[in-house]
């Protein structure tokens, strides 16, 4: 019998403020297996690790992180998704000129 999924506290306000930032966002905790909470997208796709406070990732998150070929977010707080934000805008910016 597969158990509920687990979503940590912090998820929905992280979605919502990738929402509001432009961002197409889908929850994928009920995945399983260890795969990351989210994918997100602005002209790039992106997933993400949500974890709240001091959470620590388990094992099986750790291994897929390591095992994974392209980069992962770790978003514990609102101000996390903005530094993300942030860096794709400057990254944006500077491949304009």
């Amino acid at each position: 019998m597969r158990r509920a999924a687990k979503v940590d506290t912090n998820q929905k306000e992280i979605v919502n403020l990738l929402r509001r930032l432009g961002y197409s966002v889908r929850c994928l905790h009920r995945v399983g297996d260890d795969f990351p909470d989210i994918i997100f997208a602005d002209d790039e796709n992106h997933i993400a690790e949500i974890k709240h406070g001091k959470k620590k990732l388990s094992e099986g998150q750790l291994e897929f992180q390591v095992s994974w070929k392209g980069p992962i977010q770790n978003f514990r707080s609102l101000d996390d998704v903005l530094a993300f934000h942030q860096k794709r805008r400057e990254r944006f910016y500077q491949t304009e000129d």
